[in-house]
């Protein structure tokens, strides 16, 4: 439900692009296949090179939420672009251009970024390749980050208190369910909701699919041998295995 309640009304809006496109680039009738074919090759050319550039170019280097909120004012952007080029002049489409692709490009350059380990006292503690990405533990004076090619996973104090505010929040669930005693968790991070849930008594299982994450988590954020149950497997293929859940 939340999958659909954030995501949903953006990929409708993004879902009429194609016809909306089609009909702007038909002229009349007679050319219709022509216009078609022409939009659909655009469309799968910027999707190879959207699918390159994202995995080779800008996940090694920014974090998620700067690629998307730089994708998202760069749609924005060239929507207005679309608009001034068919009710306003040239120069004020190629103004509104320029403008987009500086837009675009802030939340790329500027603010802070993690890792930053030369900068704002941040250091690396351990660096390591998985099959996941690059995994590292980045320091600052006070706070403690496992991230996955630049994406923050987990972040908490030195002395281990989660900072993330859906740590706490699903703090409240044995408050909600308080007859529950077993819980799945589908990835592990840096541990901090399995550390959470043993102050309650509850049995926890937590599948994750990359050995060493789970090895980061104990060597670096407190994750103890024992008290849950951890389980190196692919969460979907468990799911289809496992009969109890």
């Amino acid at each position: 439900l939340s999958a659909v309640v954030y995501f949903g009304p953006s990929l409708f809006l993004l879902g009429v692009v194609g016809p909306l496109a089609v009909r702007l680039a038909v002229p009349d009738f007679g050319h219709v296949g022509r216009s078609v074919g022409s939009v659909w090759a655009c469309s799968a050319a910027g999707s190879i090179v959207g699918a390159l550039a994202t995995g080779f170019l800008l996940l090694p280097k920014w974090p998620v939420r700067r690629i998307c909120c730089a994708t998202a004012k760069l749609l924005l952007a060239l929507a207005i672009v679309r608009r001034l080029a068919r009710h306003g002049s040239r120069r004020s489409a190629a103004s509104a251009g320029l403008a987009a692709l500086g837009l675009g490009w802030i939340p790329l350059g500027m603010g802070p970024s993690f890792p930053l380990p030369a900068e704002d006292g941040f250091r690396v503690v351990a660096e390591r390749p998985s099959f996941s990405g690059t995994i590292r533990v980045v320091e600052s004076e006070r706070l403690r980050y496992l991230l996955i090619d630049g994406s923050v996973q987990t972040m908490q104090t030195k002395g281990g208190y989660p900072i993330f505010p859906y740590a706490w929040t699903l703090g409240l669930l044995p408050y909600l369910r308080p007859d529950g005693k077993d819980l799945l968790m589908i990835g592990l991070g840096g541990g901090e909701t399995v550390k959470l849930f043993s102050r309650y008594g509850i049995r926890t299982t937590a599948v994750e699919v990359d050995p060493a994450v789970a090895e980061t988590a104990r060597a670096h954020f407190g994750l103890p041998e024992e008290g849950f149950q951890l389980v190196v497997d692919d969460g979907r293929r468990y799911l289809r295995r496992d009969q109890q859940v």
